[in-house]
């Protein structure tokens, strides 16, 4: 048996499981085999490849095969599929299943012969290796592993405690999720490489020596965990998938390579004195906290939101000395900073330095039109790295700039000296040069007695703001504009605004703001609700049983009005999908006959009689 293997984004060449060659060509999925036969002058024509670059996902490429040839799946000789789709999808096989493909071509009045693709054997993930240590601690040993079979990309690797001789691994290796059990040890010597393609989870003890932990998972996110501390000497993140650091502490002796995929940070990332992060990007950066300990600079790998915005510090007088960075593109959600014509409200970092003796260091923001679009630098001589203080935000200085008013850093004039717990760190600007980003901080509709409503909002401040549209919608109406609000223009101030409306019928009514600038542009709030009451109250409606499991709803009118009733019934999204006009009802009870394919869930049924209306909720089970 020939098979041809990826692994490790290396190509390897095996026969009848022994490896025949290792490619020095960088592989570019899919895959396309060149065929040829053991005869003078022999082709193979019709050729059809089948692909699965994606776990569990398959793809044919059929040549010469007519307008509309069939496609025919089988697994394990079984069909599957038939028809016109070249893909087939089956996330459910599992390690020995066969997948092939059969290609009938469409040609006219020709004769059809059917051509089979090669097959697809699958060979994990799921299969699983436990370290039984029957021989030595030779991590390629056969007898040290259950089963006699050392493991391979596709097994789940259990490193347990108590057995004779411990792992040790002595050349590269892959594994697809690797567990190292409360009291049980795994050391990897030298330089060598483990490349895990899922999850690495550390119960017991680690030993890295001078090594490298690669994550480059190639179909689902990887995880990293730990029950306590473990130190790592270089780890390489390389998967579109990404990371996860679920659990425990994890230090870095040497270095973090930020290659492919985003690591989320859920627990403790630790870099140790002297270790570095390289390579991080848009692509491939830490979205959480992380904490540099020891007496070097350091550019903190942090990012959010598809954005890598490092944030570096020069180096701290102690080696015992910590601090700890993240980033947010956010808005901080504190008030301040009347000394400057604006502040950042678009994003921050946090900077935390440990208790203990005082380290000061100069402190480096980076900048980048993608965070907080438009551009809202266009004079980086103006700007400020300011810190809030707990009760305002105080400047720190601008110590010099790098780049352009797109993308650069800034630094601080002198070392920050003062630091609190939770210490955010964000731009400011002395002049209208550096607009900054215009923020609404909030947006109340309070209803009244009298069955008005009072709207309220809050600009943090603003830019070229021209006016504000404020616009009004009933249950299952579209948006209107009732009136126009001037606005400020640009300003760094906190502005109020107020607007009262009164709605044509009790019930809930939803309120949005439409921000529009001086150039025309526009931008739409979040929408708010107020629920009117009335004090004369000429049409009431109940719903019973409420809760209820059937598709059919009782619904009980009051009313002086003898005129035709439309009831009509609403999805949370304000979405129609009910409807009837109700004549005979004489203040009775009725049976509303609903859709059978209604989707369990809240609903609003409204009645509606002449100019009154009257809405009231239903929550539908099965």
């Amino acid at each position: 048996m020939f098979r041809i293997a990826v692994e490790a984004n290396v190509v390897k060449y095996y026969q009848n499981g022994v490896l025949r060659y290792i490619s020095t060509v960088a592989p570019t999925l899919p895959l396309v085999a060149d065929v040829s036969v053991n005869t003078l002058g022999g082709t193979v024509t019709n050729a059809l490849i089948v692909n699965n670059s994606n776990a569990g996902s398959f793809s044919v490429t059929a040549t010469n095969a007519g307008p509309s040839p069939t496609f025919t799946w089988r697994v394990n000789g079984l069909i599957v599929q038939t028809g016109p789709s070249s893909s087939y999808t089956n996330t459910s096989l599992m390690p020995g299943d066969v997948v092939l493909c059969q290609l009938t071509p469409s040609l006219g009045g020709c004769l059809s012969t059917v051509y089979t693709s090669n097959i697809i054997t699958i060979n994990g993930p799921g299969v699983s290796r436990s370290w039984i240590g029957a021989s030595n601690t030779n991590w390629y040993e056969a007898a040290n592993w259950s089963g006699g079979v050392i493991p391979d990309r596709f097994a789940s690797v259990t490193i347990p405690a108590g057995t004779p001789n411990a792992p040790t691994l002595t050349s590269d290796a892959n594994v697809y999720d690797i567990t190292i059990n409360s009291g049980a040890t795994f050391a990897i010597s030298g330089n060598n490489r483990l490349f895990v393609y899922r999850n690495f989870t550390n119960n017991g003890t680690f030993t890295a020596n001078t090594s490298t932990v690669s994550f480059v998972g190639c179909s689902t996110s990887g995880a990293l965990s730990s029950s306590g501390t473990q130190t790592f000497h270089n780890v390489v993140v390389n998967s579109p998938f990404g990371l996860t650091i679920s659990s425990g502490t994890h230090q870095i002796a040497n270095n973090f390579t930020f290659t492919n995929g985003i690591v989320v940070q859920n627990a403790n990332l630790h870099f140790l004195n002297a270790s570095t992060a390289t390579s991080a990007s848009n692509s491939s950066f830490v979205d959480g906290p992380v904490r540099k300990i020891g007496n070097q600079a350091f550019t903190f790998p942090v990012g959010d939101n598809s954005l890598y915005r490092p944030l570096s510090i020069s180096a701290p007088s102690n080696a015992a000395h910590f601090f700890t960075a993240r980033y947010f593109n956010q808005d901080h959600l504190v008030n301040g900073g009347n000394a400057f014509y604006a502040v950042s409200r678009c994003e921050y970092w946090t900077l935390d330095r440990n208790t203990g003796p005082s380290s000061n260091v100069s402190v480096t923001l980076s900048w980048n039109a993608a965070a907080c679009p438009p551009v809202y630098i266009t004079n980086p001589v103006d700007l400020r790295v300011v810190r809030w203080s707990g009760a305002d935000w105080i400047s720190e200085g601008n110590g010099g700039t790098t780049g352009t008013p797109s993308s650069g850093t800034i630094v601080t004039a002198t070392p920050v000296t003062s630091f609190i717990s939770g210490n955010q760190f964000t731009f400011a600007s002395v002049s209208a040069a550096n607009p900054l980003p215009i923020v609404l901080a909030w947006l109340r509709a309070i209803p009244a007695q009298d069955g008005t409503v009072n709207l309220q909002w809050l600009t943090s401040s603003e830019l070229n703001n021209d006016y504000f549209e404020v616009q009004h919608a009933g249950v299952g109406e579209s948006f209107k504009t009732f009136t126009n609000v001037k606005g400020q223009g640009t300003t760094s101030r906190e502005t109020r605004y107020e607007v009262n409306h009164r709605p044509p019928w009790p019930g809930i009514h939803y309120y949005r703001l439409k921000q529009v600038d001086f150039d025309g542009k526009f931008e739409y709030s979040q929408v708010v609700a107020a629920t009117v009451k009335s004090e004369i109250q000429p049409l009431q409606v109940e719903v019973f049983p409420n809760p209820t499991t059937s598709a059919n709803v009782n619904v009980r009118i009051r009313t002086a009005d003898s005129s035709a009733l439309r009831v009509r019934m609403f999805d949370l999204l304000g979405r129609t999908v009910y409807s009837v006009m109700v004549r005979d009802y004489d203040n009775a009870a009725f049976t509303l006959a609903l859709p059978s394919a209604l989707p369990e869930g809240t609903y609003l049924i409204q009645v509606e009689q002449g100019t009154g209306r009257a809405v009231t909720r239903v929550m539908i089970g099965r």
